[in-house]
C-alpha cells in the first residue's frame, strides 16, 4: 500500500492504494485531503474489510503515519521496503498520473473530494478489469 500526493488545479490531493503484488489487481483505493496516521487509519479500514478473513501481509515505505495505523486495525504482519514488492503500487500511480497528465493536469469544473474518488475507483476498476482480460485472452 502506498499513497501519492498530486495537485490538481492548484488543490493537492492523495491517493490512497493498497494492491495484490501477485496480480497487480487494486484492491481498495481513497483520495484525501491530508496525510497523516488518521487517513491511514482510515483507509486500512478499506483494506481491512475488502480482505474477508485472515489479514495479509502488508508492504509499506517508510511514512510514519502506517506504523500506528497499522497496529490500531490489526494488521500485525508488514514491511517497510523501498523496492521490489512495491514496484506494482508504483505502476498504478504512475498508470494515473499518467492519465491526469492527459487532461493537461486540470478537470474543467468544480470537483469535490466525492468526485475525485469516483474518477480514481473508475480508471483503477477499470485497469483491474483489463488485467483479467489480458490473462484470460493470454
Amino acid at each position: 500500500m502506498d499513497e501519492k500526493e498530486i495537485k490538481i488545479n492548484g488543490v493537492t490531493i492523495f491517493i490512497w492504494d493498497a494492491v495484490d503484488i501477485d496480480d497487480e489487481k487494486v484492491l481498495a483505493v481513497w483520495v484525501s485531503f491530508g496525510r497523516s496516521g488518521l487517513e491511514a487509519k482510515s483507509f486500512l479500514k478499506k483494506v481491512r474489510d475488502t480482505c474477508k478473513g485472515r489479514l495479509p501481509r502488508i508492504f509499506i515505505d517508510g511514512g510514519s503515519w502506517y506504523h500506528w495505523a497499522l497496529r490500531v486495525i490489526g494488521f500485525k504482519k508488514y514491511t517497510v521496503v523501498s523496492f521490489g514488492p512495491r514496484s506494482a503500487i508504483e505502476r498504478l500511480f504512475s498508470d494515473i498520473e499518467r492519465r491526469i497528465r492527459q487532461f493537461w493536469n486540470g478537470f474543467i469544473g468544480k470537483y469535490s473530494i466525492e468526485s475525485m474518488e469516483r474518477w480514481v475507483k473508475a480508471f483503477v476498476g477499470f485497469r483491474n478489469c483489463t488485467k483479467d482480460l489480458k490473462r484470460v485472452l493470454s
